[in-house]
């Protein structure tokens, strides 16, 4: 009887083990994929996005924006107004998980004890990606 037993658990635990190893996956949307990407700076961008693209780097408040114009979309990171010099944004990655763009990137602050200026600076990035299918909004993950 015993035997039995230890036989039976025996078989049982790859069983369990293949079951639990498969667990589904945590975000809606599917697999992450890298997509490569260039910085450019402001100048670069088509002038059919100029206005747009001024508006997002300009803006008091931290965004992003995604625009598109021909066979290539344009993502504005901005940090918002500043009051002094030294910040930066460093973009990491940029990724692909269902409809959403996600930019991995990190801030840059000026150190406490960093001579800086002092005038009202909009610390901003744009990048630009080939069109990316199903794409709808763009999101920042900060490191």
């Amino acid at each position: 009887m015993k035997n039995r037993k230890g036989l039976f658990l025996l078989c049982l635990l790859p069983l369990l083990a293949a079951c639990s190893a498969s667990a589904p996956d945590p975000e809606p949307g599917g697999n992450k994929m890298e997509i490569p990407y260039q910085v450019i700076a402001i100048d670069q961008l088509p002038p059919s996005l100029a206005k747009q693209a001024q508006q997002a780097i300009y803006s008091v408040k931290e965004q992003i924006q995604l625009l598109s114009a021909g066979k290539k979309m344009y993502v504005i990171l901005s940090l918002g107004e500043k009051r002094m010099a030294g910040y930066e944004i460093i973009v990491k990655k940029a990724e692909q998980q269902g409809s959403k763009l996600i930019i991995h990137a990190s801030k840059k602050a000026p150190a406490e004890n960093d001579f800086v200026a002092q005038v009202i600076t909009y610390p901003a990035v744009i990048l630009v990606i080939q069109p990316v299918p199903k794409v709808k909004h763009a999101e920042v993950k900060w490191l």
